[in-house]
C-alpha cells in the first residue's frame, strides 16, 4: 500500500494573498493545490508539470492549479471573492462549486502533452473528484482526504493524503485503511496534527516506511521576457492604440497574480523590430 502526504500550506497562503482571495476561494484553492501535489508525486522530471482543472456551475466557476517536478506550486480560482458566501462561518462545497462539473488532469513537458485525463465531477468537490480520478482514470483503488483550515480570514492549513492499493497489496490491510478514511479518522488527524506528529498511526498498520520526500514551494514560470513575447503577438494597430491611449500596458499573470508593466519604450521597440523584419507597418 502506497501512501502520499502533501502539505502546501505556505504556497497556498502566498497565492491567496497574491490573488486577494476571499474565504471561499481560499478554501478551494488550498484543497486544489494539495490534491494536485498528490497527483504530481510520480513526476520524475524537473521539466514535467501536472495541471489540475475543475470547471463547474457554481459561483466560483472553477480553478486551475499546477505542480512541477521540482515542486513549484501555482494556481488560481476563476472567481476570487464571493461576497455573500465569504460572510458565512461555514459554507458547503455545493454552494461554492455547484452540482455539476468536470475534472481534467494534464501532464506535460515544455515540448508536449504527455497525458490528459478527464472525469465527471458531479458534484465538483475537490476530494471526491480527485478520488474518482484515481479510481476511474488511473484505475488504482484509492482513498483520499483533502483538508483546508481557515483561522478567521487567513488560511491556516492546506494538506492532503492518499492511500493506493498497489497490485501486490494486501486486500484486508487496504480495507482497514479505507475504513480510516470513511470513518473520518484521517480527516481528524490532518486537522489536529502538529508538526512532528506521526502521519500513519491512524491506519493501524506496522512497518510503514518513508521512502521519498520533495519540498513544495510557490513558484511561477511567468517573467518579463514572457510578457514581452506575448505583447509581440499583438497586431500593430493594437500596440499603437495602447501607446496612444495609455503609453504602457499592464499585464497580470493569471496563475500567480504577478503584475507586469510594459513601458512605452518597450512597445515602441516591438514596432521598430517589426519594421526591421519586414513585417506589417
Amino acid at each position: 500500500i502506497r501512501f502520499t502526504y502533501a502539505d502546501v500550506t505556505d504556497s497556498a497562503r502566498v497565492l491567496c494573498e497574491r490573488h486577494e482571495n476571499g474565504r471561499a476561494a481560499a478554501v478551494v484553492l488550498g484543497e486544489a493545490l494539495a490534491a494536485c501535489a498528490l497527483l504530481s508525486a510520480d513526476s520524475d522530471s524537473p521539466g514535467e508539470s501536472v495541471q489540475m482543472q475543475i470547471n463547474c456551475d457554481g459561483p466560483l466557476a472553477g480553478f486551475q492549479v499546477e505542480v512541477t517536478g521540482t515542486g513549484d506550486v501555482r494556481g488560481y480560482t476563476k472567481q476570487k471573492r464571493l461576497e455573500e458566501l465569504d460572510k458565512e462561518a461555514v459554507f458547503s462545497s455545493e454552494k461554492v462549486l455547484g452540482k455539476n462539473g468536470g475534472l481534467t488532469v494534464i501532464v506535460s513537458t515544455p515540448s508536449k502533452v504527455v497525458y490528459s485525463g478527464h472525469v465527471a465531477a458531479n458534484p465538483p468537490e475537490v476530494r471526491s473528484a480527485t478520488a474518482r480520478y484515481y479510481n476511474q482514470s488511473l484505475q488504482i483503488p484509492t482513498g483520499v482526504e483533502v483538508l483546508t483550515v481557515l483561522d478567521g480570514d487567513k488560511l491556516e492549513r492546506a494538506v492532503a493524503v492518499v492511500a493506493q492499493k498497489m497490485p501486490a497489496g494486501d486486500t484486508d490491510a487496504f480495507v482497514q485503511v479505507l475504513e480510516a478514511f470513511h470513518e473520518g479518522k484521517v480527516k481528524a488527524m490532518l486537522k489536529d496534527r502538529k508538526e512532528g506528529d506521526p502521519l500513519w498511526d491512524v491506519f493501524g498498520l506496522v512497518d510503514i516506511e518513508t521512502t521519498d520526500s520533495r519540498p513544495l514551494a510557490f513558484g511561477c514560470r511567468c517573467s518579463e521576457e514572457a510578457v514581452l513575447h506575448s505583447m509581440a503577438a499583438f497586431e500593430t494597430e493594437e500596440i499603437t492604440e495602447i501607446i496612444d491611449s495609455t503609453g504602457s500596458q499592464e499585464v497580470t499573470c493569471h496563475m500567480c497574480g504577478e503584475i507586469y508593466v510594459v513601458p512605452e519604450d518597450a512597445l515602441l521597440q516591438i514596432l521598430i523590430e517589426r519594421g526591421r523584419g519586414g513585417g506589417e507597418s
